[in-house]
């Protein structure tokens, strides 16, 4: 991970406690002032303003590719994987639980975004998707 503290003048590395240095995505907690960052089969760490990287993916698959990674209003943490769907943590990446996004087969979310209170989530091949913090509020997005 490559940082700026004067506006883009120079910049640094800060890399100290990542395991796996294929960073496919970022996400900011501006409350508690914490960068997550989503791995290549590393699944998730986080780093709180100066601190190291810790590991924050209890809950996710062993080697997780989490390739997308959102925040929402109420500081609920999204998490897109490669094959293995979507997941969500409520306790700023402590731990992480599965949403569902279809009865079967691997899903691959590639990206996230907040919308309104919820995630819309898009996926390859299994189309959009609308997440709410509950477990099972997950709405299919039909396009005409």
């Amino acid at each position: 991970v490559i940082y700026s503290r004067d506006g883009g003048r120079s910049w640094g590395f800060n890399n100290d406690g990542l395991v796996n240095l294929m960073v496919l995505s970022l996400a900011w907690h501006p409350g508690t002032r914490t960068l997550f960052a989503g791995t290549l089969e590393g699944g998730v760490f986080k780093r709180k303003a100066e601190g190291p990287w810790i590991n924050a993916s209890k809950g996710l698959p062993e080697f997780a590719t989490v390739q997308a990674l959102a925040m929402d209003t109420q500081g609920n943490i999204w998490a897109g994987t490669h094959g293995k769907g979507l997941f969500g943590s409520h306790d700023q990446g402590l731990s992480w639980s599965s949403f569902p996004l279809q009865e079967d087969g691997e899903i691959s979310v590639t990206s996230i975004t907040h919308f309104r209170d919820k995630a819309l989530v898009g996926t390859y091949a299994h189309g959009l998707y609308l997440a709410g913090p509950d477990k099972h509020s997950i709405e299919s997005i039909r396009i005409p």
